[in-house]
């Protein structure tokens, strides 16, 4: 991470060589400096960086120079969710329905749990909800006899 106390050094002192733009970073910008040190506008250059950089901000120079480490304050926001549309017994039940409408013979009790996901005995417990209020009939399926649920 670059101190930006030793930058300010380096472009006081050695500034017409361009060291505090090797420090900084900015290699090409060094070499220029240093390839024609001998004009000394180089040396002009570097004590109108070492102004810029002994007024510079410390987080300026933190976001200029280190902005790989440098993260900007943090400014935290609440986070507004909305209600819930359902009650998760309500989304259950539409589940199981769906579930036993997109098979035409009926859904089983395991396709039912595998369709939702949930846990077994809430699931069973769902579908006899759903049978007693008139949303599905059991049936049995023709071939093996597996008891199906159909939505009427």
């Amino acid at each position: 991470m670059k101190n930006r106390f030793v930058a300010l050094i380096f472009a006081v002192f050695f500034g017409g060589f361009g060291l505090h733009k090797f420090y900084l970073g900015n290699i090409f910008a060094g070499i220029v400096y240093f390839l024609f040190s001998w004009t000394f506008i180089p040396s002009i250059l570097g004590f109108v960086d070492a102004i810029i950089l002994g007024t510079m901000d410390e987080r300026k120079f933190n976001a200029i120079y280190n902005h790989k480490h440098y993260f900007p304050p943090a400014y935290t926001s609440p986070i507004v969710t909305a209600p819930p549309s359902v009650t998760p017994i309500e989304r259950l039940d539409v589940l199981i329905i769906k579930t036993c409408a997109t098979k035409a013979i009926g859904a089983t009790v395991s396709e039912c749990i595998v369709a939702t996901g949930e846990d077994p005995q809430k699931v069973k417990e769902t579908i006899d909800s759903l049978c007693r209020k008139g949303f599905l009939l059991p049936d049995n399926r023709e071939g093996d006899y597996a008891v199906v649920y159909r939505p009427i």
